[in-house]
């Protein structure tokens, strides 16, 4: 092999293994952003198969009232136990076999009215569907965001160990050549196991939170797969991209609104029902064939009453349910931004504390050691320093769950996610 063909290999062989090595990095430093997973488990839920389902049975009752303007066909049989025949040779006939019919000439609107109650209703079960798949994204989000919080969380409790067992490990030295101080060295192994067992707490916490997320992804998630959705964004930027509800397109209204036509509806069903009914009527056996037109009407009817009572209640507590819907979604459209402003605030002015408490941490670990700061000085600088941190990873925690409280508050939680709306 000639030398430049040699270096031409091994310039070869060097730019591959970077290239693998790239490669492996990238795989390795991967992660799974909170749109990939709701717009898989957005799709294959069983939650939204179950919501699709109630939407096909909805469809099967609409087709069911509109089919009771056709007629109905029956066979039938039957067979004479005890009768007086005039002729011998009609005794041979006491089983007879034909077929009945019936159609509804007129039922006082029963019918429509039936049926447009099942339009609504098949509405309602399409909304409903929308109003699911908002409901489940924030529940998805929220078990992502709060792995998201515990993993920050429980970073700032070990960095706070950490301090705890260096500062451990000096009063250790010191108490071997001074037993006075061994009261002190008490004190600070206090503080170091009670950050021990936060630690143990939030990992407790995060485990059960990775489980529950975990049920809704296509393949299990590490804590180091969660990013932050809402990472470099500010209030402003999401408010101003989501600015206001919009009543004609929000499925929990929407759904409430058919369910309130619905039950308007069935107060017309109900009151048909009490009303008379014309039907035609036909018979065709072996032994007899006629046709003819029947009126029925329930002169009393006690129990059509309180069904008429009891749809106009429906109606009012439907109606009711409206503006309480309304009420909530303006309600929580309005805090959320509230939180999402004032959490924002918190935390910018926290990630500045922190830099303040650190460097005053640091002095006094330093003064104690000539004597200027007293050991609980010390000790309460830290736990000061480690609260200022959890105040902004609070912060920045109530900032994303705020956030999505502003998205579901206008239904638009599978949209952010990029799933097509279909209202």
């Amino acid at each position: 092999m000639s030398l430049k063909t040699k270096s031409f290999s091994t310039s070869l062989w060097r730019s591959l293994t970077a290239l693998a090595l790239t490669s492996y990095s990238a795989l390795s430093f991967a992660t799974t952003p909170l749109k990939d997973v709701l717009q898989f488990a957005l799709l294959m839920d069983p939650k939204l198969m179950e919501a699709r389902a109630e939407q096909d049975a909805a469809l099967q009752n609409r087709k069911s009232s509109e089919a009771l303007h056709y007629p109905t066909v029956g066979l039938i049989s039957t067979h004479a136990l005890a009768r007086h025949y005039e002729y011998e040779s009609d005794y041979r006939r006491r089983t007879d076999v034909g077929l009945q019919g019936r159609l509804n000439l007129y039922a006082w609107g029963g019918i429509e009215a039936t049926i447009d109650r099942d339009k609504k209703k098949e509405r309602f079960a399409y909304y409903k569907f929308f109003e699911t798949r908002e409901e489940l994204g924030n529940l998805i989000a929220n078990h992502y965001v709060t792995a998201i919080y515990l993993n920050e969380a429980l970073e700032v409790a070990r960095n706070d160990l950490k301090r705890h067992q260096r500062f451990l490990n000096d009063l250790r030295v010191v108490k071997t050549y001074d037993i006075g101080r061994e009261s002190e060295y008490a004190q600070a192994e206090s503080r170091y196991l009670r950050a021990e067992s936060t630690i143990i707490d939030l990992e407790r916490a995060l485990q059960t939170t990775m489980s529950s997320l975990n049920l809704y992804t296509e393949s299990k998630l590490a804590v180091a797969d969660l990013v932050d959705p809402f990472q470099g964004q500010t209030a402003d930027q999401i408010i101003n991209t989501y600015k206001e509800v919009k009543r004609d397109s929000h499925p929990s209204i929407l759904a409430q609104e058919a369910e309130r036509d619905s039950a308007e509806a069935d107060i017309i069903v109900v009151d048909a029902a009490t009303k008379p009914q014309i039907n035609l009527e036909g018979l065709a056996t072996r032994q007899d064939r006629n046709l003819t037109v029947s009126l029925s009407w329930d002169l009393f009817n006690r129990p059509a009453t309180y069904n008429t009572h009891s749809a106009t209640a429906r109606l009012y507590a439907a109606d009711a349910r409206v503006d309480q819907i309304e009420r909530d979604i303006a309600e929580r459209f309005e805090t959320a931004k509230i939180e999402m402003r004032q959490s924002q605030n918190q935390a910018q002015t926290s990630k500045r504390h922190i830099e303040v408490q650190k460097q005053v941490a640091a002095n006094y670990a330093e003064q104690f050691q000539v004597s200027r700061r007293s050991l609980l000085e010390v000790l309460d600088a830290y736990a000061d320093l480690s609260r200022i941190e959890s105040t902004y990873v609070n912060a920045r925690h109530q900032f994303r769950t705020a956030a999505f409280a502003y998205m579901l508050a206008q239904a638009k939680i599978a949209s952010w996610a990029g799933l097509p709306e279909n209202l």
